[in-house]
């Protein structure tokens, strides 16, 4: 399950630009890493920037808001890896025939 970036600035799905910008100011000051020393602090910080990142720009958030967020965070690389190496795989066994698997050698 993604990361509900909503609930990470504490402000509801219809929250307006002057809505979002006041809870990430507010959350980014509480959690910023100069002042809060809290072990976690840090790591809270940057999961507010990347909601602030995406629910401050129109077009990324109307992508998080119909996709969640796969939509808008870019992948692993490994994780890229497997799902096309997986595709590879399920093309050669399912969708050539294996007299043109056969000539590929």
């Amino acid at each position: 399950m993604g990361k509900d970036y909503y609930k990470i600035l504490g402000i509801p799905s219809g929250a307006n630009e002057d809505e979002i910008k006041k809870a990430y100011r507010k959350m980014a000051l509480k959690y910023h890493p100069d002042k809060n020393k809290e072990p976690n602090a840090e790591e809270k910080f940057k999961e507010i920037a990347e909601a602030y990142d995406v629910l401050s720009d129109p077009k990324k958030r109307g992508l998080y808001d119909q996709y969640g967020e796969e939509a808008v965070v870019p992948l692993d690389p490994s994780v890229v890896l497997i799902q096309m190496t997986w595709m590879w795989m399920m093309m050669r066994t399912h969708l050539v025939p294996s007299a043109a698997l056969a000539s590929m050698g």
